[in-house]
């Protein structure tokens, strides 16, 4: 997952650019979107560096994502039936 590995470099580099790193500047830099700033601040709880740590945790409380709400089983059962799952291609 790149969010994972954003946070590892970032936690395991050394440098003044690194010393105090602003993780809600750089997500906004890069325009992230919702889940995509929730993915990498959510990296960041599980590095060795307490102060970025602490900025992850800290933006995932301020956060919130929209509900997913599903109002129709039967249509939701449809649309993920194993014949369709040979259409979706995912990238790890």
């Amino acid at each position: 997952m790149q969010a994972s590995k954003i946070a590892e470099i970032i936690d395991t580099s050394e440098g003044d650019i690194y010393r105090d790193f602003d993780l809600i500047t750089f997500m906004e830099h890069f325009k992230l979107d919702p889940l995509a700033t929730t993915l990498l601040a959510s990296a960041f709880l599980h590095v060795s560096k307490t102060d970025l740590n602490t900025k992850g945790e800290l933006h995932n409380r301020s956060t919130e994502l929209p509900s997913l709400t599903i109002t129709s089983w039967d249509h939701f059962v449809a649309d993920v039936r194993p014949a369709r799952a040979n259409h979706c291609r995912f990238s790890g």
